[in-house]
């Protein structure tokens, strides 16, 4: 095509039923068209928003080539499968196949500088705090491999969840920022995962993310032990995994009155799940 031609792609708005999103997937399958892997938690997620009526128009678009595969929206169309109900984007179609390779880049906004956009105060904490909760929602733990959550998904996170995560890193940044004890990601993500997905009392974890990254002395012996391995690796390089496997055997050692772990520099074992009190 020559660089003045314009192209006949068609933009419009449409409202896409689960059995057109359905012909649209499967017309991809069949071309051998290779999209990002599905990932199933964004699907779920997109999918409960369309169920429950809160699913919004933001300007992002479906985009099919000129075969009629798609190029962008996948995640949208897999849910709208999987939640049965239509939902109305933005849709275009004719898009050249030879510019998929242009679709979400340039200079993509970062997460915490779309959540700046909005005026939240604490931006930077939140959007790690969400990427931290997503490495423990899908790794079972954090350091070991970065999450996978896109940035609409972290907008769409905050915005549900936005009392608890203002509330959590108002409480955590000020005392990371003076103590060093540790990262507002690793204390911010506990203690939103303690409280928020396995419904934990808000002053019991409260206690316990902020006595271990406090300079003060708890009167907690759990807390405290956490709390003095924190400030005797303060100015050590400690990896993130076993500085998070410490705080899952102490929170589980406090709540089931347990033995007191055995702190090392280096946790090698298979980290648990946090267990409820």
């Amino acid at each position: 095509m020559n660089q003045m031609e314009t192209p006949k792609v068609r933009h419009s708005l449409k409202t896409i039923t689960p059995a057109v999103a359905s012909a649209l997937i499967s017309r991809s399958v069949e071309h051998g068209v290779k999209n990002r892997k599905v990932n199933q938690k964004l699907v779920n997620r997109y999918a409960k928003a369309m169920l429950e009526g809160d699913w919004k128009i933001n300007g992002k678009t479906v985009v099919l080539d000129e075969q009629g595969c798609i190029l962008d929206g996948q995640h949208r169309l897999y849910a709208c499968v999987q939640a049965n109900v239509p939902f109305i984007t933005s849709f275009v179609e004719n898009a050249p196949r030879d510019s998929f390779d242009t679709i979400d880049c340039g200079r993509p906004r970062s997460a915490s500088q779309i959540l700046e956009m909005e005026g939240i105060k604490y931006y930077n904490t939140i959007a790690s705090i969400i990427y931290g909760v997503e490495a423990i929602r899908q790794a079972g733990q954090i350091g070991y491999k970065k999450a996978d959550v896109a940035n609409v998904e972290v907008r769409d996170q905050y915005l549900e969840n936005k009392k608890q995560l203002d509330k959590i890193a108002a409480i955590i940044a000020p005392i990371c920022q003076v103590t060093k004890m540790m990262t507002p990601k690793m204390a911010g993500s506990i203690f939103f995962y303690l409280v928020h997905d396995l419904k934990q009392p808000w002053a019991k974890v409260e206690e316990f993310v902020t006595g271990i990254i406090s300079e003060e002395s708890s009167a907690n012996p759990y807390i405290n032990a956490m709390r003095k391995f924190n400030f005797r690796n303060l100015t050590t390089k400690v990896a993130d995994r076993t500085r998070y496997g410490y705080i899952v055997l102490t929170w589980n050692a406090m709540v089931s009155g347990a033995k007191m772990p055995c702190y090392k520099e280096r946790y090698v074992e298979e980290i648990p799940e946090f267990i409820k009190a």
